[in-house]
């Protein structure tokens, strides 16, 4: 750690997002189809192990964000490589009492 340097973040820090704007849908059963089909693959074609280990999952909840509503944001990011694929965030439906449920519901998102 003693060479590490700092870096920029590329977006703004404990930034608020807000409704305005418009984001895609995404179809989670896709994700749950290619995440399945890679898994035959690796069964029945070793030589791919290496390449699907690369693949990379990521879900995460803040707790609150909402500050009016009380309710946290979900949110996925998927990555094959060093390349994302696959992301959403969304408010959860129900208010988490605590950063424990709050992570569990996005972990079901």
């Amino acid at each position: 750690m003693a060479t590490c340097k700092p870096i920029r973040t590329p977006m703004e820090e404990r930034l608020k997002l807000t409704r305005e704007g418009s984001g895609v849908d995404v179809n989670p059963t896709y994700l749950k189809r290619l995440v399945g089909s890679l898994k035959y693959l690796t069964s029945t074609r070793p030589d791919l192990v290496y390449s699907v280990g690369e693949l990379v999952g990521f879900t995460d909840s803040d707790w609150r964000g909402d500050v009016g509503e009380k309710k946290s944001t979900s949110g996925y990011a998927f990555s094959l490589g060093n390349r994302a694929f696959s992301w959403s965030s969304k408010k959860q439906q129900v208010v988490a009492l605590s950063t424990a449920e709050a992570e569990y519901i996005a972990a079901a998102y």
